[in-house]
Order: C-alpha cells, then structure tokens, then sequence
C-alpha cells in the first residue's frame, strides 16, 4: 500500500533528523532535493504517487550517503553522486515491489557516461 510505504519512509526521514515536505516549483524536471543544511527532504507535491515514493527513495539516498561528508559531498562529481543515488534508489524501490525500471536505468545511464567522461577526458 502506497501510503504505508510513504509513512515508512516519512518515519525514517525524520528518524534521523531530517524533515519531510512536499512542495510545488515550476522545473518539471526536477523531482525533489535533499538540504543537508536545513536538514529537509522536499518531494514535487504534482507528481504521481509511485514517482514521489521512488523521489523520496533518491532523496534518503542521499541523507544516508552523502550528506555527512564535507559541503555535501564537493569531493565527488556531482553525476557520480547523482549515480548513487538513483541505483540506490533504483534497487530499493524493486526490493518493495515499485518498478522504477523506466526512469533509472537511463538516468544512471545518462549520469554514469557524464561521470566517465569527466573523470578520463573521454
């Protein structure tokens, strides 16, 4: 059930002393960030529900890898991050029964092959 899934993770955001919101912004693009310093995970309120379930995947992705080192991880690419965090996602969301084969995959993609390039000059 989707909104047991979504309280779970809610729980488990503020557990580790992170708030939770959702909010609406105009880039259609973007599905929701994780603020290390204001400690919040914001998820797009107009999305649908299993694509806000695998965004707040993504988000706590980040709160557990990568929020604890320096400037919210300036010592690794950005793609790269964004790479961890999306398989991270990715592999979470299958474990709960949530398909999110169709927008992982080529984002890990997208990010891997940006990573590669930058880190040998491809």
């Amino acid at each position: 059930n989707a909104v047991e899934v979504e309280l779970m993770f809610t729980k488990l955001i503020q557990d580790n002393g992170f708030n939770f919101r959702y909010d609406t912004w105009s880039d259609a693009d973007l599905g929701g960030w994780c603020d290390p310093v204001k400690k919040e995970i914001v998820v797009a309120e107009d999305r649908p529900k299993a694509q806000q379930i695998r965004t707040m995947i993504h988000e706590i992705a980040h709160m557990f890898a990568h929020v604890s080192q320096d400037d919210f991880n300036s010592k690794k690419p950005r793609d790269l991050v964004e790479v961890e965090a999306e398989s991270i996602a990715y592999t979470v969301s299958k474990m709960i029964g949530l398909d999110a084969s169709a927008y992982s995959v080529g984002y890990v993609i997208h990010g891997a092959k940006i990573t590669l390039r930058s880190q040998w000059k491809l």
